[in-house]
């Protein structure tokens, strides 16, 4: 006789599978395991779930990044839908996601625990552009920041200016979609951003994601014209992203490089993955 099992989502799904996924976040180096495995194992089978999770990890990162606080992240599977839980171990006062801007993706709310589905009898299909709305307000401990006085004067002026170029072509981005033009413009402005930070030892890894985001841009130039313009969400986060990690750590102070490096590089690969994807989709996806 078949036995209800036990769940942990607040949908209460009777079909549940018998095993449960969990991490245990504490730090940022927990949440990019978390958005590793994301990556792994969620891009094939449920390709609708990638810009739901990229908004989580981002909306999570912030937080982790400068604070100390503790979270579980529970996966759970049934013949119908998926489900992540985020579940408190401190005290998390406000968690809201406007769900209605990601496709297929609905959630519960009780006490200390926020449940998210997804169905994954759904085809993917081409959505407007989003503006991610996600809002986390947990009680914790802020570290204390640091502002780093390593770069030279003129490398940081150059900094500051290829931030507001690229930020120009993600405004041009938004409003005419992708082209040629743009695609060679943002790569060339990222290949100047990658020699501006070759002499700087302490911030290697993030002039390597960079390159690597570069040289993939220049690999697959026809692909990325060919990306609906909801995707420019993606390079959105990216941009926005190193004008965060330009600022904090060289204007306004950061709790540490190493938080960066995990995030521009997880851009970098949704960037990648999403790509490719769209390459793969040109048939017809099949769930599982």
């Amino acid at each position: 006789m078949k036995t209800e099992r036990k769940h942990i989502n607040l949908f209460e799904d009777k079909e549940i599978r018998c095993y449960k996924t969990v991490f245990n976040i504490t730090n940022e180096e927990d949440l990019l395991q978390w958005w590793e495995y994301n990556m792994e194992n969620s891009i094939d089978k449920y390709p609708n779930s990638i810009k739901f999770l990229h908004a989580l990890y981002r909306s999570c990162f912030h937080f982790v990044e400068n604070r100390k606080t503790q979270f579980d992240i529970i996966f759970e599977k049934s013949a119908q839908n998926v489900y992540w839980t985020l579940w408190a171990q401190d005290e998390i006062h406000d968690i809201n996601i406007n769900c209605t801007q990601f496709q297929g993706i609905t959630s519960m709310k009780k006490d200390k625990r926020i449940s998210f589905q997804l169905s994954t009898q759904l085809k993917t299909t081409t959505q407007e552009p989003i503006k991610t709305e996600v809002t986390l307000n947990i009680k914790t401990a802020a570290v204390e920041l640091r502002v780093y006085n390593f770069l030279d004067e003129d490398d940081k002026f150059h900094l500051r200016e290829l931030n507001e170029e690229l930020n120009e072509e993600l405004v041009y981005l938004e409003g005419k979609g992708f082209c040629k033009k743009s695609i060679d413009k943002i790569q060339q402005l990222l290949a100047q951003y990658s020699l501006t930070l070759s002499p700087y030892r302490e911030i290697y890894h993030i002039k390597q994601s960079i390159d690597e985001l570069a040289y993939f841009m220049s690999e697959h130039k026809q692909m990325l014209t060919e990306l609906d313009k909801s995707y420019v969400s993606l390079f959105e986060g990216l941009i926005l992203n190193l004008r965060k990690w330009f600022e904090a750590l060289f204007i306004h102070g950061a709790g540490s490089i190493e938080a960066y490096k995990k995030s521009i590089s997880a851009d970098v690969e949704i960037i990648k993955a999403m790509t490719l994807q769209q390459d793969d989709d040109e048939g017809e996806i099949e769930f599982f």
